[in-house]
């Protein structure tokens, strides 16, 4: 073989056969959460507290020394308790404030709706004022 063949050779692409580039990041993971399993910020964040994989690991410490109390020491099982209850308490923090940041969001939007067409304001709390039981019933967007 000629060694300046290289350079003359053709590279042929066929449709679907050329570079392809795919967003593997756990970043791309979080938005593919269906809104109603669950909150894609709010996964991000926990996640960033305590992976998958971290939380499984505190979990089975946790089931092992109740299946089998010599598998795990007392002072391990201990520990993994008191990450679990860390990891609760900083959910639920997260949490908290996710949803407070949306109840202050929606409470700017009103004030700004109220200035520009109060009576469409008007027309929104009445609506939730009516059928309260209706409104949570009633299915989100596809």
């Amino acid at each position: 073989m000629f060694p300046w063949f290289f350079l003359w050779a053709p590279q042929i692409h066929y449709p679907w056969s050329g570079a392809v580039m795919q967003d593997i990041s756990p970043e791309a993971f979080f938005g593919w959460i269906k809104p109603d399993a669950g909150d894609g910020a709010i996964e991000r964040e926990v996640f960033d507290t305590a992976s998958y994989g971290k939380q499984i690991g505190i979990l089975s410490e946790i089931v092992l020394s109740l299946v089998d109390a010599n598998r795990v020491t007392p002072a391990d099982r201990q520990h993994a308790i008191e990450q679990l209850q860390n990891l609760h308490d900083g959910v639920s923090a997260i949490k908290s404030s996710h949803q407070t940041r949306k109840v202050e969001a929606v409470t700017r939007l009103l004030e700004q709706l109220q200035q520009s067409d109060p009576q469409q304001v008007q027309r929104i709390v009445a609506r939730y004022q009516a059928a309260p039981r209706m409104i949570e019933a009633e299915p989100g967007p596809s």
